[in-house]
């Protein structure tokens, strides 16, 4: 079958077509955006909206903003709860464009329908207080957030002073009109906080007894909203991810509030309402949204129904609903989605959403620009050999020792293997182990007793033996 390659399928966004890869195109901090020296796709309001895939757990959030700050309704404390690269920085930004951009904003809601679910026709008038807490002018966070709504003389001495007021209402007080509250990396500003002292306790303690009456003042303030970010796989910010979590329980709210998780089921607390941005089976489209513009869909279910064929024929695949990911994941294959999503995202450095969005863009342009035999883009198609993405995978995530292994085993050795063969595959073999087994390189695995590595390498060994039996048998079956 005559099968057309994703270049000739696709097209791609602009920094895939035009090789415009520098990170900041796929990552950006709110004190960028705030400062105006984001990418122009972060900044323009249109651009962000139209790139931005709308996951289960954004609907939600923006659903209940406008609930909260066009009626008064819902909940009133949202914690997005997160590692790095998760979506937390772009589901804030969601909510400034769409809140800071009435009529952009009401034709994005309406695109998604939710004007007609809620009963909501437009986007309330709100005041939108961002903060990101790497970029604070103030002393302290209730500085800083009465400095943003214009109200800086309400809190000046206590800021001056380094104590929040104990008096909720002082706090109510700046929040005479509908207002949504930002507050992004908090986990940041609160180890640094830790070395302020402040009497006969430290800044890191003030601060989150401040979280804690703030949370019951936006509460029981009207049309008014706060949104916190919080880190939770990184090491150096457990201690303090852990303490806010605490502190938020602490505050008495009055309504009562359920947790999204495993479909909106748990119920947590009395205070926060938890999401996390980007749930696993939704990557696939987030992933798209983000670097396809358009694609041919008649030639593109081709191409999946040819695989899937294959896969049912050898007996190669067990989900049932294994065809669905296929559709979701094209152009990429779903195991390529699924290696770095669940096992190399899990290399703190890596970035989750943001380091997958850059490696594969970076792939992309080399896959187009060479017009590269390639129907479904795989781990087989990463280029180890290209310097730029060999050292995104190793010395940038820390592991540099590996170079010259990728040089050796994955490049070198590999190829002089292709060379004896017909079908070349011994490279796209060598690739897949090595992206495969990057999480299995991590410190934390280095750590465990020596039974339980072995018994991780035994597994390994067991998977890598089958994978080139299979491969063995299906150059036998094909004749090559």
């Amino acid at each position: 079958m005559n099968l057309k390659n994703v270049w000739e399928v696709c097209e791609f966004s602009d920094e895939i077509k035009y090789g415009k890869l520098d990170r900041k195109k796929f990552a950006v901090e709110l004190y960028e955006v705030l400062s105006g020296d984001a990418d122009e796709i972060y900044l323009d309001p249109v651009k962000f909206l139209e790139n931005t895939y709308l996951t289960s757990d954004m609907r939600v959030l923006l659903a209940g903003a406008l609930r909260r700050l066009a009626r008064n309704e819902g909940n009133a404390v949202y914690v997005l709860d997160t590692e790095f690269g998760g979506g937390k920085t772009h589901s804030l930004l969601l909510l400034y464009h769409v809140f800071g951009n009435k009529d952009k904003g009401t034709e994005y809601i309406r695109n998604y329908e939710l004007d007609k679910e809620y009963g909501i026709l437009e986007v309330p008038d709100v005041k939108v207080v961002a903060i990101d807490c790497r970029k604070m002018e103030k002393n302290t966070l209730w500085g800083e957030i009465a400095q943003a709504l214009g109200k800086y003389d309400l809190m000046k001495e206590y800021d001056l002073e380094g104590k929040p007021p104990k008096n909720i209402n002082e706090i109510r007080n700046l929040f005479e009109s509908p207002t949504l509250i930002l507050i992004d990396e908090l986990p940041v500003y609160l180890v640094n906080a830790e070395s302020v002292k402040i009497g006969d306790t430290n800044l890191m303690k003030l601060t989150l007894n401040f979280i804690v009456v703030l949370s019951s003042a936006v509460s029981t303030s009207y049309r008014t909203m706060l949104v916190l970010t919080l880190t939770g796989r990184q090491s150096l910010y457990e201690k303090v991810v852990s303490e806010v979590k605490k502190s938020i329980k602490e505050a008495k709210l009055q309504e009562r509030v359920e947790t999204v998780h495993d479909h909106f089921t748990s119920a947590l607390s009395r205070q926060a309402q938890y999401l996390v941005p980007v749930r696993d089976e939704e990557i696939y489209l987030v992933l798209r949204k983000r670097l396809v513009k358009s694609y041919d869909r008649s030639e593109a279910q081709r191409i999946i129904d040819a695989f899937y064929d294959y896969y049912l024929e050898k007996a190669l695949i067990s989900e049932a609903d294994y065809k669905r990911k296929m559709e979701r994941a094209y152009p990429f294959h779903p195991f390529l989605i699924d290696v770095l999503h669940e096992r190399v995202s899990t290399i703190d450095k890596f970035n989750k959403t943001r380091g997958a969005l850059w490696l594969l863009s970076t792939v992309l342009h080399r896959i187009c620009m060479g017009k590269k035999d390639c129907k479904l883009v795989t781990t087989g198609d990463i280029p180890l050999e290209d310097a730029t993405i060999r050292d995104a995978l190793t010395s940038q995530l820390d592991k540099s020792e590996y170079i010259n292994a990728i040089n050796t085993d994955v490049v070198e050795k590999a190829k002089k293997i292709d060379e004896s063969r017909n079908v070349k595959i011994a490279e796209r073999i060598a690739r897949t182990i090595y992206i495969y087994t990057l999480s299995l390189l991590q410190p934390k695995y280095r750590a465990l007793d020596p039974l339980r590595l072995s018994l991780l390498s035994v597994m390994w060994e067991r998977t890598r033996t089958l994978l080139m039996v299979f491969f063995r048998r299906w150059r036998e079956s094909s004749g090559t």
